[in-house]
């Protein structure tokens, strides 16, 4: 828990920017979660290198909740300080703009819903493998988001990052590592590893047609319907594909265990490699469901699956 004189410090700085004791529910996309210590809106990288480096003089830890969509909070909830950074640092602008590419500066807390519908719009093509995913754009970097058409990786050209310490620093895609739905600095330093937080995404997209793009989208997006469950509450896919190319929501589904429950937690019966809450779901519930499947998996198949989600908290 953060003390009182690190409460009275966060409200006397951010006033209305400041949620003490704030559920979480309240900001994740499977609606579960206890309550965060203190939730801060961040309105400007000033107030997040003053907030980090206040957190660190006091050893209090902090965390990005990135949009919450592909998180899952504990139902004890978070201790220390949550950043929100998805209602004020947002914002696209085009730094270079030739005859077949153009270059953007997408701050992190722009969601990747918005910069698809941004570049479709202008005509810039090279995100539709991010049509219909519900992060935010610094949040799909971290993840390295993105389907079997593409990954945030080939579009990123370069990041703006604040380190644990709050030092800012601007990385150039041959200092950047990325993996599958994994993405690291290569340095040397701790510091450019541990704690990274993403401000701006620098990225190059191809010229297209408008008209062209808009109907390609349309398409996706349909089929995207069809084969999940958009309209219910999740986190998007639970688990990380297998190493040796097969597919988990293939697996879960060979084993039998779509529709699968505990408590107000399923695994979806549109694709299996959904955990939904339907309804009144705890963290607990989806947890102990998670690790059914995973059980039920490895016995059948010898495969371990590894979340793809962010689980945090208490």
């Amino acid at each position: 828990m953060i003390d009182a004189d690190f409460k009275k410090w966060l409200i006397e700085r951010f006033g209305d920017d400041v949620k003490l004791n704030e559920p979480m529910h309240r900001h994740t996309s499977l609606r579960v979660g206890g309550p965060a210590d203190a939730l801060v809106t961040a309105g400007d990288q000033t107030s997040l290198q003053l907030l980090a480096r206040e957190c660190g003089r006091r050893r209090v830890p902090w965390m990005v909740v990135a949009g919450g969509t592909n998180l899952l909070v504990k139902d004890r909830g978070i201790r220390g300080v949550v950043i929100d950074m998805t209602n004020k640092m947002t914002g696209i602008e085009v730094i270079k703009d030739s005859e077949d590419t153009v270059r953007l500066m997408v701050r992190a807390g722009t969601r990747l819903p918005a910069l698809c519908n941004y570049a479709i719009n202008n005509g810039y093509a090279g995100l539709s493998f991010a049509l219909g995913i519900p992060a935010t754009v610094g949040g799909a970097v971290k993840m390295n988001a993105g389907t079997a058409g593409g990954a945030m990786a080939d579009v990123v050209d370069g990041v703006e990052i604040m380190t644990a310490d709050g030092t800012i620093r601007k990385i150039p895609r041959a200092e950047l590592c990325f993996s599958y739905r994994g993405f690291a600095v290569k340095a040397e330093d701790p510091e450019m590893v541990d704690g990274v937080l993403i401000l701006k995404v620098f990225m190059s997209l191809r010229r297209g047609a408008p008209d062209a793009l808009r109907q390609a989208a349309d398409n996706i997006l349909r089929q995207r319907s069809r084969r999940q469950p958009t309209e219910t509450w999740s986190a998007g896919c639970f688990f990380r594909n297998p190493p040796d190319g097969r597919s988990a929501g293939a697996l879960i589904d060979e084993a039998g265990l779509k529709g699968l429950t505990k408590g107000g937690a399923a695994v979806s019966g549109q694709h299996a490699n959904f955990i939904i809450n339907t309804g009144d779901a705890t963290a607990a519930d989806i947890l102990e469901l998670v690790g059914m499947v995973r059980e039920t998996v490895a016995e059948r198949f010898g495969v371990q699956l590894e979340p793809e989600v962010q689980i945090v908290g208490e």
